[in-house]
C-alpha cells in the first residue's frame, strides 16, 4: 500500500500542475482520474505484504521433542531462503501437542501473534480440536504429518505435504498380507485420532485381504511401560505386530518387545524413521519395516534443500525439514499473491501441480493432502535402507 501512497502523491502533484495550466478543465479532470484511481485500488490484487508472519504447533519438548525440531528447523532454513530472496518472513512457534495446549497454542497464534498461517503442526491431537477454529478464521494450516480421515472431510483450508493415513495404514496392510504372508496380526497403538485412524484402517485393510487382528493393545501419550499390552499380545502369537507410536515410546516398546521375545514380524510408521528414535532403539528396530513418503533427492529443489541444510545444521535433513521447508515456501508464495488473504490464499495453494519443493513434486489432493509414492523400507544395521516395493 505504501507503493500506491506514493504513486497517488506523485499523481496529485501533477494535477496542481496542470490545474496552473488549463484551470477551466482542471477539476473535472481531476475528480475523473482521481475515481477511477481509487477504483484501482479498491479492486486490484491485494499488494504483497512488506513481511509474512507464521506459525507452528509443534513439540519441541518431552518425548516427541525431535520432531518438533525438525520441523523447526525446516522453517528456520526456509526463512534465510525468503530472506534471500528479500522477502521477510517471521514465525512464532508454541510448543504443544496434547489437545488442550494445541487449543491455546491456536488462539495465540491466530488472536495475539495475527499470523498468515500455520506452516506447521505435528500432533494430530492438538489439531483434531482446532479444526473448526482455523475454518472459521480463514486460516491456511499445513499439517507437518500423514493426515486422519476425521481431518480431511470439508476443511477448506487444511494442507499437508504428506498423504493420507488411508494410504499408509493400506499399504502396511498389503505389505503384511501379500509380502510377508501373515495370516493374523495384532496392534500396539497410541490413544490419539492418529493412532486410531492408523489401527482401524490397518485393521480393515489386513481383514478385508483374509487376515485376522488377534489384538488391539492402546496406550495414552506419555506412557512408555507396555509389558502388560506385549504380553498378551505374545500369547496371541500374531505373525505381524504394527506399533503406531513415535519417539522416545516408540522406542521404549520396540525394547520391551526384544525383551518379551515377541518374535512377530514388526511394522511400525513413517515417523520411526527419525535418527534419534534409531539411536534411543538401538538394535530393537532390527528389521522393522515401514512405508514413508518418497523423496526425490535427485531434483535440483530437493539437492539445494540438502545443501543448505547440511551447511547450516551439521546434520543430514530429516523428512520433516524437507515437508516443513516446502510448506513454508509454498505458504509465503500463497501470501504473496494474495496479501495474506485466507481464501486466496487456500485457492493458491490448492490449485498447486507440480511445485517442485525439497521434498518432491507437490501435486495437492482436492482433500488438501498430496500425491505421493510410497517407498517401503527396513533397519538394517542400525539404519532404514529401501526395499523393493511390493507389486500390487
Amino acid at each position: 500500500m505504501a507503493t500506491a501512497q506514493r504513486n497517488l502523491s506523485a499523481f496529485i502533484i501533477s494535477e496542481e500542475n496542470a490545474m496552473k495550466e488549463t484551470s477551466q478543465f482542471a477539476l473535472p479532470l481531476f475528480a475523473l482520474v482521481f475515481l477511477l484511481l481509487v477504483t484501482t485500488l479498491l479492486y486490484r490484487a491485494r499488494p504483497e505484504p512488506e513481511h509474512v508472519t507464521l506459525g507452528i504447533i509443534a513439540p519441541v519438548s518431552g518425548d516427541f521433542a525431535a520432531y518438533g525440531s525438525e520441523i523447526e528447523r525446516g522453517v528456520a532454513l526456509a526463512l534465510d531462503t525468503l530472506g534471500e530472496q528479500g522477502v521477510t518472513a517471521r514465525v512464532h512457534i508454541e510448543d504443544a501437542c496434547l489437545a488442550k495446549d494445541g487449543v491455546n497454542a491456536a488462539r495465540r497464534l491466530v488472536e495475539v501473534e495475527k499470523v498468515a498461517a500455520v506452516v506447521g503442526n505435528y500432533c494430530i491431537a492438538s489439531m483434531v480440536p482446532n479444526a473448526e477454529f482455523f475454518e472459521r478464521t480463514e486460516t491456511p494450516v499445513f499439517q507437518s504429518s500423514v493426515v486422519p480421515e476425521v481431518l480431511l472431510e470439508g476443511n477448506r483450508f487444511f494442507f499437508s505435504t504428506f498423504p493420507s493415513i488411508r494410504s499408509e495404514a493400506e499399504a502396511l496392510a498389503v505389505h503384511a498380507r501379500e509380502t510377508l504372508h501373515a495370516e493374523t496380526a495384532a496392534v500396539l497403538f497410541l490413544t490419539t485420532p492418529w493412532g486410531e485412524s492408523f489401527q482401524q484402517t490397518f485393521a480393515e485393510a489386513f481383514e478385508a485381504r483374509g487376515g485376522r487382528i488377534v489384538g488391539k493393545e492402546q496406550n495414552a501419550i506419555g506412557e512408555n511401560d507396555f509389558r502388560s499390552e506385549l504380553t498378551r499380545i505374545r500369547e496371541a502369537e500374531p505373525d505381524a505386530l504394527l506399533i503406531v507410536h513415535l519417539g522416545d515410546t516408540l522406542a521404549a516398546a520396540l525394547k520391551q518387545v526384544r525383551a518379551l521375545s515377541i518374535e512377530s514380524a514388526l511394522l511400525s510408521v513413517d515417523e520411526a524413521e527419525e535418527p534419534q528414535l534409531l539411536a534411543a532403539a538401538g538394535s530393537a528396530a532390527e528389521g522393522v519395516s515401514i512405508f514413508t513418503p518418497h523423496i526425490e533427492a535427485t531434483t535440483t529443489a530437493a539437492q539445494e534443500f540438502r545443501v543448505k541444510y547440511v551447511n547450516r545444521f551439521q546434520q543430514e535433513p530429516g523428512i520433516l525439514s524437507a515437508h516443513s521447508y516446502d510448506a513454508t515456501m509454498l505458504t509465503v508464495k500463497a501470501a504473496e499473491a494474495c496479501g495474506s488473504e485466507g481464501h486466496c490464499m487456500a485457492d493458491f495453494i490448492r490449485k498447486q501441480d507440480g511445485y517442485e519443493g525439497a521434498s518432491g513434486t507437490l501435486r495437492f489432493r482436492t482433500d488438501g493432502t498430496t500425491e505421493r509414492t510410497l517407498m517401503l523400507k527396513r533397519v538394517r544395521n542400525g539404519r532404514f535402507a529401501a526395499v523393493p516395493a511390493p507389486q500390487r
